[in-house]
């Protein structure tokens, strides 16, 4: 009887953990207008690194202009971002009520807070002067 073997090879591939932030940037996020009134949402919330809830008060959104079949009213919201060091963080939003709170929706991303590293570093000849 033949052996058949197979070898599975698996791949770890480190993928980015989402967008870059960087200095003088805000984190935004849309909820639908609708919603509110719907489900009475009276604040948002906001943890970095799965450390503490801040409110995101509801005075912090923008209207956006109606979109989509049929059309939608998004209200987008923005927060600054605390003192984060370069590296990578998690940000979790979620709507709340007088009661409750929805499940929070994250985002991986990547802070770029110090000036990127300079590049091709090198010795070379030096260039004699022009006449």
């Amino acid at each position: 009887m033949e052996s058949i073997f197979l070898a599975l090879t698996i791949l770890a591939v480190t993928q980015p953990p989402g967008p870059t932030l960087n200095p003088g940037q805000v984190f935004a996020f849309d909820y639908l207008k609708d919603d509110l009134a719907k489900w009475s949402i009276t604040r948002f919330e906001r943890r970095i690194d799965n450390v503490k809830w801040e409110t995101v008060p509801l005075s912090a959104g923008t209207e956006q202009p109606p979109s989509g079949e049929p059309p939608v009213i998004l209200v987008t919201y923005t927060s600054v971002p605390p003192a984060l060091t370069t590296g990578t963080h998690t940000l979790d939003v979620r709507a709340c009520n007088a009661s409750s709170c929805s499940q929070p929706l994250t985002l991986g991303f990547n802070a770029q807070l110090e000036p990127i590293p300079v590049i091709n570093i090198r010795i070379q000849p030096v260039k004699p002067p022009s006449d």
